[in-house]
């Protein structure tokens, strides 16, 4: 990766022992350890739980687990309208529940289809084709069920145009309007789609980027513009967000949420800040920043627009490690809390030599204007190959899912997830024991290759500390257990934490289901 992110300057923090267990696990019986395709676990108001393998061999497998963690049943996905055969073409850009039922939204060679499935044993209620030659997004308003579709196409005889069409549905699926974006009368003769979030059978909210120039231009500025699409309407309404300075780059990250409680959209995004190019290897550098950008939901206004700087991550490592540790990390996620507080989710990211790279953690805490009012960063040390399982994080942040038909490698187990309950903010990742104590010297911590031998860690961010634990138990020589962060799932409702986790024990390895609730 040519590019790097200057968003905070931060160091590794120091961490304290938990004292006592603040969560349970539960397990499954054993299985066979996934071997390749997708693997994700999804858990239901209804109490189960499901868990999908997909792989071009054997389709689709969904076994389902009871409220009891007992199974309930293992079928196959009975589509007649995808090729099952070919799943390694599917991309999964949605799973959510809606009105009851797990629905997936599956784009297989540019058709967007829709399945239902029964929330009881995971069979099939009904599939449909909801758009050809498909690219877009779909968002899901997770309160109330209803859900947007977005289809982007070219415009004819202009390539660098770009057609954006929005369907809204509510939740029992019926379409509740549909409208093209206008060409024309926006003021830039190019608009191009970046994110999107719905509010309830209201409204569709698109974050986009118009441009008077050549969008595919990485010196061409943009603007940033918020449109709204009432369901009752046909026209958007649209304001473009204007900064003292145009805005550089090509598309980037972009995640859009709505708050109903302050009735606001928020999104962030990256934008470009300054280039660096050196005389003798004509090498160019880009830099980027994180931009919070809030939106007031009726009148569109922009209401806070701040670059990300994490400074309270930078003070908090300098009261406790080393002032001259600098932290550079891309944004990997947006949370949006039930206290109206906003958690910013980091990663450091780096690719050369044919491998990809994932250091220190970092998290930002913002208030209800966007202020950061904590700060964290937990150092790790990953490497892989032939995988990004940040820039696949930041897909999965939003619901989407690529299912990868290469051998199962250790990217599934790299990155991390982090969780919020009532009574505590968690960092789940995999890491190997010796990094355990590793907190100031972190020129000694041993890089984590191979899952093989590795742990599954837990912190407990905690006012100016950090809490940490073994999420399975602490390992010894002979032992461990790591778990499966790509395809985890975190139930809100229940505060519990689904994943599959591997136990070695000597030579011989066994995997289960684990759902672990904190308190």
């Amino acid at each position: 990766m040519k590019s790097a992110l200057i968003v905070l300057s931060a160091l590794l923090l120091c961490v304290t022992t938990l004292t006592a267990q603040q969560f349970k696990v539960e397990k499954s019986d054993e299985f066979d350890e996934p071997a390749h395709g997708w693997n994700k676990l999804f858990q239901l108001s209804n109490g189960n739980t499901f868990f999908f393998q997909g792989t071009d061999r054997d389709g689709v497998t969904i076994s389902v687990y009871d409220k009891q963690r007992k199974p309930a049943g293992t079928k196959s996905l009975a589509t007649k309208l995808w090729d099952l055969g070919d799943i390694s073409d599917a991309r999964i850009l949605g799973l959510y529940e809606i009105n009851g039922e797990p629905v997936l939204f599956v784009n297989q060679s540019n058709v967007l289809y829709r399945v239902r499935l029964n929330p009881a044993d995971g069979s099939l209620v009904n599939e449909e084709e909801l758009a050809k030659d498909f690219e877009g997004a779909v968002a899901v308003d997770p309160a109330s069920g209803c859900y947007a579709v977005v289809e982007t196409g070219t415009v004819p005889g202009d390539r660098r145009g770009q057609t954006i069409k929005v369907s809204h549905y509510d939740a029992n699926h019926k379409k509740l309007n549909e409208s093209t974006y206008p060409l024309t009368g926006t003021g830039y003769k190019y608009v191009r789609f970046s994110q999107l979030t719905v509010d309830g059978n209201k409204s569709v909210y698109l974050a986009l980027r118009g441009y008077k120039g050549d969008p595919f231009s990485r010196s061409t500025p943009f603007r940033f513009v918020i449109s709204r699409l009432n369901a009752g309407d046909k026209a958007f309404t649209s304001k473009p967000l204007n900064m003292k300075a145009e805005l550089e780059g090509t598309e980037n990250y972009t995640e859009c949420a709505f708050n109903k409680k302050l009735n606001r959209v928020q999104v962030i995004t990256m934008v470009k800040v300054e280039s660096t190019k050196k005389a003798l290897s004509q090498k160019t550098t880009d830099y980027y920043a994180t931009l919070l950008i809030c939106i007031d939901a009726e009148s569109l206004n922009f209401t806070a627009v701040k670059p990300l700087y994490g400074e309270k991550i930078s003070a908090y490592a300098q009261r406790h490690i080393d002032k001259d540790y600098s932290y550079d990390g891309m944004t990997s996620g947006m949370r949006m809390n039930d206290d109206n507080t906003t958690t910013i989710l980091m990663e450091e990211y780096g690719n050369y030599d044919k491998k990809e790279f994932l250091g220190a953690i970092g998290i930002s805490e913002l208030n209800d204007t966007g202020a950061e009012q904590a700060g964290y960063a937990i150092g790790k040390n990953q490497v892989t190959e032939g995988y990004s399982p940040l820039m696949e994080q930041n897909k999965k942040s939003r619901g989407e899912y690529k299912i990868h038909k290469h051998v199962l490698d250790n990217a599934r187990y790299m990155s991390y997830d982090y969780l919020i309950t009532p009574k505590g903010h968690y960092v789940i990742f995999n890491d190997l024991p010796e990094n355990f104590k590793r907190e100031e010297d972190e020129s000694k911590r041993q890089k984590m290759s191979a899952i093989t031998g590795a742990s599954a860690f837990c912190f407990r961010l905690n006012g100016d500390n950090i809490d940490r634990f073994y999420l399975f138990g602490e390992p010894d020589s002979k032992s461990s257990a790591f778990c499966y962060i790509d395809g985890s799932d975190f139930n809100k409702a229940s505060n519990t934490y689904a994943t599959v986790v591997t136990e070695r024990e000597g030579h011989g390895k066994n995997c289960r289901v684990a759902w672990v609730t904190f308190e």
